[in-house]
């Protein structure tokens, strides 16, 4: 058997956390830059996830976002009346039941 080359590293990052996030500092804030939501050493993987949870946001028309030129800046304005009323129950999220099955299924060490 050869020797692994490189590991990949599974890093799990919740969908429902990201969202929560996004409407904490938008309580706060009723606009927002996207990139002011990340620290300077932000991962990729937290990047996604929280457009991910910008879009479903959106989806449930509780955020809009705007951005008014090409590879312009994106703004994010809270809309819903009460933000804390926005609930997640039918936001999909990571499962770990359901990825280490999967994972397991491929073969894939997590």
């Amino acid at each position: 058997v050869p020797e692994p080359v490189h590991e990949v590293e599974l890093e799990r990052v919740s969908l429902r956390d990201r969202a929560r996030v996004l409407l904490a500092a938008l309580k706060q804030q009723r606009c927002i830059a996207f990139e002011n939501l990340f620290d300077d050493g932000a991962k990729r993987i937290e990047i996604v996830v929280t457009f991910l949870a910008l879009l479903e946001l959106m989806k449930m028309g509780a955020v809009t976002a705007v951005q008014d030129q090409y590879l312009g800046r994106i703004v994010i304005e809270l809309i819903a009346p009460d933000a804390d009323a926005v609930g997640f129950e039918g936001m999909d999220d990571y499962d770990s039941t359901t990825a280490t099955a999967a994972e397991e299924e491929h073969g894939v060490a997590g």
